[in-house]
């Protein structure tokens, strides 16, 4: 059929003004129902020309809580159905699949690849269309935006504290045609992870190891989960975030010292030969004890 590689913006207002509104969800193009509802309608607004309207997108975005844009919904997932995002609607546009993609994708952000490249929309219009920068334009996605200071759309992202909406967009248009948004790693790889850390940490606190010696190997352990995470998120699509197990780690790690160091200063006011640190390559054993009001010690040489 025809491809028609243009789409449109819609933007989604408040779900509260839903029943105010007399535009029917059904009057949509890619509309994905998960129960269906013929009347139902849905507050909007959208392009004025009708033969725009089979070609629209939610061009709306989801920060985190924080306020801090790190993903996009590919899939805008309203209670009752879906709307395809601006996002989608491109790839639609295009002749492109997108039946695979997740209804949320993590953006992967360019920070090691340099931004996109930004043409003025003037310059656009007065270049020679056999130019270089004309025909680097030949089957190209282009995102048609504003970027004017006070006219433009910014947000803080998870590599800039502002960035424009077309950056954001590029961005999950070109994780979303090139499959390079950012994999979450299994929940479950993660609970092993921390199960392991805990129980490593544990049993280095009941070995009589001497404490510089265990931070040394806890500081090692901490740095070596940092170094995945980072290497992960700069190099791959997978995002193995370990900052959770991490700061669960350290928690144990006070905890196991706070316990041997409770135990250790506990054993002075008891009957009986205290509990010492075992150094490597010591040649000499000093016992000291202590019985009623008789305190003494003696040195041993150890064969």
């Amino acid at each position: 059929g025809l491809i028609r590689p243009i789409a449109f913006p819609l933007i989604r207002l408040n779900p509260k003004n839903d029943v105010e509104s007399k535009f029917k969800v059904a009057n949509l193009t890619g509309v994905e129902w998960i129960n269906t509802d013929e009347s139902a309608t849905i507050a909007l607004i959208h392009p004025a020309f009708p033969t725009m309207m089979d070609r629209l997108g939610v061009a709306d975005q989801k920060p985190d809580p924080d306020g801090i844009v790190r993903t996009y919904p590919f899939n805008w997932v309203e209670p009752n159905y879906k709307l395809p995002s601006i996002v989608k609607a491109t790839m639609l546009s295009a002749g492109l699949d997108s039946k695979s993609l997740p209804d949320e994708l993590t953006l992967n952000w360019r920070n090691k690849k340099g931004a996109y490249q930004r043409l003025s929309f003037a310059d656009v219009l007065s270049m020679d269309e056999k130019s270089p920068e004309a025909l680097a334009l030949k089957n190209a996605f282009v995102v048609l935006g504003v970027s004017a200071p006070g006219i433009g759309q910014i947000k803080p992202t998870a590599v800039k504290s502002i960035e424009d909406d077309n950056e954001i967009l590029a961005t999950a248009l070109d994780d979303a045609v090139n499959g390079s948004y950012f994999r979450t790693a299994p929940s479950w790889l993660l609970l092993i992870v921390t199960i392991t850390l805990i129980w490593l940490i544990i049993y280095l606190g009941i070995l009589r190891i001497s404490a510089i010696k265990i931070n040394q190997i806890f500081v090692v352990l901490q740095a070596a989960l940092a170094a995945i995470t980072l290497l992960a998120v700069s190099y791959t699509t997978i995002l193995v975030d370990l900052s959770g197990p991490m700061s669960f780690a350290l928690l144990v790690f006070a905890g196991v010292k706070i316990i041997r160091m409770m135990s250790d200063n506990s054993s002075r006011g008891k009957p009986g030969y205290r509990k010492l640190d075992i150094q490597s390559g010591s040649t000499e054993m000093v016992l000291v004890g202590f019985r009623r009001n008789i305190v003494g010690y003696k040195k041993y040489i150890a064969w």
